[in-house]
């Protein structure tokens, strides 16, 4: 998770940056990649860019959130999603007196199939071509 220089959308006293999630894949198949993900709009949808770090402010390119650091593979892309932790990082901020919020690696598991949550998209929407 890398926290980000965009701002969220403000409701009331809830506002802040948002943190993304970043996954990298051989070039060749990036486009596969973000026209699967794009079909799952309802859950992390396709990618928010392609190799745009500093686009989106992301000051440390090879270091998480909390500074520690990681690799990427030599000659892959690096495709940013939005990432869950961004509502539990908003409402931290709001400094709420109760907050339920999960923890990495630990989240909620429903009973709906992911088949239920594909969504026909068109082709303008799956593309990493910019």
């Amino acid at each position: 998770m890398q926290l980000t220089d965009v701002d969220c959308e403000p409701v009331g006293e809830f506002h802040g940056k948002m943190a993304v999630t970043m996954r990298s894949f051989a070039p060749e198949i990036c486009d596969a990649v973000w026209q699967y993900t794009g079909h799952f709009p309802n859950c992390h949808g396709a990618p928010l860019g392609k190799n745009n770090a500093t686009e989106l402010g992301i000051k440390e390119l090879d270091a998480d959130m909390h500074g520690r650091p990681f690799e990427v593979p030599a000659g892959t892309d690096r495709l940013y999603w939005a990432c869950g932790i961004t509502p539990s990082i908003v409402a931290q901020q709001a400094e709420l007196p109760f907050m339920i919020s999960y923890t990495p690696g630990h989240a909620m598991i429903t009973d709906i199939p992911t088949e239920s949550l594909y969504v026909e998209t068109g082709d303008a929407a799956t593309s990493s071509t910019p």
